[in-house]
């Protein structure tokens, strides 16, 4: 296959590099890991998958990105890590390929990752592949690559490429905790635990500073950044609810995520309310609940910072209603839950009433959010009789956000 990866047909290199890829991935674990990084066909196989990764053909560069990414999931790849003392940051000029270390590895990725004029599937099995260089060893650059990953938040609106990131900040701060790194054919991801390792849990260091970070970036002014914070946040609270930075700062993710219910963009919107439903799911605390309502009901919010290249409004948004407007479906809804006498179902209607389409792509599947939907509809059913004419009469409600999040709240509840 390495012979093969040499050759002058597009198709057969292509096919070479993913077999390399998926053979190593295959032997090691089957071997367990043992003396994987003593073989020299391991070494020589890395080295020709990394030549190709600033290939100019998309379809060498993508099978590149794919294979390096499977192969750093199983194991240490066999290089040295490299000195990052030179140029102190991950854009060092590219060395002779015999030289290849980690650190050359890193910086190419993040090169393909922030390259804008190629195609999102490439940059997106660049960060992935970025995350997984994290899980098969407690990786020497992990905070250069939660960094690099951070740095594009502004870069991008494409929903999408925020979902593969903000996987790849999980694997981060998982390292070899990760589920990535388990034999997928024969172990389920929550059944899954490192052997041979003297911690017993992952280090949080990197999680709270990631979480610190992304509290900002979720109260920046440039609309992507925000976007890109509060899926990110999401996906750290849903797949690290157990960890001590997310328990330490659920009211402060709490807030966080009220502000970004009143934004424009409603994506975020959604994010925003799925987010708040698994912060309360994970604490069921009274004082977060009447936070809530509290903010609901008041319409109090974190003011926003403008400055002279804040963009308040994104294309075509202008004439609805003034900033702030958004929050009246909340404020109606928690009203309903209010003359129901449970006060918690506000979050129950909240994980259907804004339901994206985003949850049905691929990637937003893997949240889980659609069968969420329909337990929380199994959970209201009790309260039909009342919940049901108000309804009704809400679909017809002036305000086009309300009326459109009542028809999904009612057709979720009513078959």
């Amino acid at each position: 296959l390495i012979k093969q990866a040499g050759s002058k047909n597009l198709e057969s290199q292509h096919g070479a590099l993913l077999g390399i890829g998926n053979c190593l991935e295959r032997r090691i674990m089957c071997t367990l890991r043992k003396d994987c990084n003593r073989g020299e066909t391991l070494k020589n196989a890395v080295t020709t998958i990394v030549s190709y990764l600033n290939q100019q053909n998309i379809l060498l560069m993508g099978a590149a990105c794919t294979s390096i990414g499977l192969i750093g999931k199983s194991t240490a790849l066999p290089l040295e890590n490299g000195n990052t003392s030179s140029t102190g940051s991950p854009d060092a000029k590219r060395p002779a390929i015999g030289k290849i270390t980690k650190f050359d590895v890193l910086t190419q990725l993040l090169e393909i990752m922030k390259n804008g004029k190629l195609p999102s599937k490439i940059r997106e099995r660049a960060a992935r592949s970025l995350g997984l260089l994290c899980v098969g060893e407690d990786f020497p650059f992990t905070k250069e690559v939660i960094q690099g990953l951070l740095d594009t938040a502004k870069e991008t609106k494409d929903v999408e490429v925020h979902f593969s990131i903000g996987e790849s900040l999980v694997m981060c701060v998982q390292g070899i905790w990760s589920s990535e790194a388990r034999d997928a054919w024969l172990v389920l991801p929550n059944d899954y635990a490192p052997e041979n390792t003297m911690m017993e849990k992952p280090n949080d260091e990197n999680l709270e500073q990631l979480v610190d970070d992304l509290l900002k970036y979720a109260s920046e002014t440039h609309p992507n950044a925000r976007q890109a914070a509060s899926i990110w946040l999401l996906a750290l609270l849903k797949s690290c609810p157990d960890r001590e930075p997310i328990k330490n700062k659920l009211q402060v993710i709490q807030n966080r995520f009220m502000d970004l219910l009143s934004e424009n963009n409603d994506i975020v919107q959604d994010v925003a309310s799925k987010g708040l439903c698994l912060v309360y799911d994970y604490s069921k605390s009274d004082d977060l609940l009447v936070s809530l309502v509290d903010q609901l009901t008041t319409g109090r919010r974190t003011a926003i910072q403008v400055s002279s290249s804040t963009k308040l409004f994104e294309e075509g948004e202008l004439g609805k209603a003034p900033t702030g407007g958004n929050l009246t479906t909340y404020k109606e809804l928690c009203s309903l839950a209010s003359d129901l006498n449970k006060p918690d179902l506000i979050y129950k209607f909240m994980q259907i009433a804004n339901h994206n389409t985003i949850w049905n792509s691929k990637k937003g599947a893997a949240f889980g959010f659609t069968t969420i939907a329909e337990k929380c509809g199994e959970h209201l059913q009790p309260y039909l009789p009342k919940i049901i004419p108000k309804l009704y009469r809400y679909q017809y409600d002036p305000t086009p956000s309300l009326q459109m999040s009542m028809q999904n709240i009612w057709h979720a509840l009513v078959p």
